[in-house]
């Protein structure tokens, strides 16, 4: 599984670093989200509640 951020989508509002439940996005010196801890439950609040739908999250299997 995979989180992606577009850089050309992303504000670097941080909308997403304060969302995620687990607190395991951080942002790096240019305001872009990025993974920094492995404890990532693919949960999808970044994704879903990212006003500019920057992030992406891969699975790469059927969830049903």
């Amino acid at each position: 599984m995979s989180i992606t951020v577009s850089r050309e989508n992303c504000n670097g509002c941080g909308l997403c670093v304060e969302l995620c439940p687990l607190d395991c996005l951080r942002l790096d010196e240019e305001n872009h989200p990025y993974l920094k801890y492995d404890e990532c439950w693919y949960c999808g609040t970044c994704e879903t509640e990212c006003p500019l739908g920057a992030i992406k999250i891969t699975l790469p299997f059927l969830v049903r």
